[in-house]
């Protein structure tokens, strides 16, 4: 039977882009697992976006680390907490726009 299951690791997974990491499931032991990771060519889980809305619509601080905040959806987070009435933290090495 299909599921989708999020595992979270305490190592580093070495692909990028939602490929196969070369895994079995942990839970079943025959499903194939995927990375997380997101890179510029694959898009976010619309699951992800609502989840994401959800915990943005109910924080009260959100901090970005290491971003330019130039990719949407998720350069707009910050700012949606902002409007309501949330603070932004942004913590960068270069410039923010």
């Amino acid at each position: 039977e299909a599921y989708n299951v999020d595992h979270v690791r305490d190592f580093e997974v070495e692909t990028v882009g939602y490929k196969r990491t070369g895994r079995a499931c942990s839970r079943c032991s025959t499903g194939v697992c995927r990375d997380f990771v997101l890179d510029w060519d694959s898009a976010i889980r619309e699951a992800d976006i609502d989840n994401a809305h959800r915990s943005i619509d109910d924080a009260k601080v959100v901090i970005t680390l290491g971003t330019s905040l130039q990719i949407t959806p998720a350069c707009n987070m910050p700012q949606r907490c902002h409007r309501k009435g949330g603070k932004v933290c942004i913590v960068n090495l270069q410039k923010t726009p």
